[in-house]
């Protein structure tokens, strides 16, 4: 009888889980039609998504100026990242030398 209730948990946890995966898929799906309707949520979404890695790996990362998306885009991470508390350079630093 303990088996019969242990099973009764694993396959009604399995369903929970099954069903929670189908949702997901299902909103990956919707994002990424918005993603395509949006060139410019699309990108704002990457530099989130870089923003995200380099803060929990603690990492800085560089993305060439010559990207086209970058002018419009890098000037909106530097809005979230300072409206968030984000990591801000020191001075001497984030600007290009000849």
């Amino acid at each position: 009888m303990s088996r019969e209730a242990q099973a009764e948990r694993e396959r009604r946890a399995r369903i929970t889980l099954a069903k929670a995966e189908l949702e997901a898929s299902e909103n990956m799906l919707l994002a990424a039609k918005k993603y395509e309707q949006s060139d410019v949520g699309l990108v704002l979404r990457t530099w989130n998504i870089m923003q995200e890695i380099s803060k929990n790996a603690n990492l800085i990362i560089m993305v060439p100026a010559t990207i086209p998306e970058v002018g419009m885009a890098a000037a909106t991470a530097v809005a979230l990242t300072a409206g968030t508390g984000g990591m801000k350079l020191p001075k001497d630093k984030g600007m290009m030398q000849k």
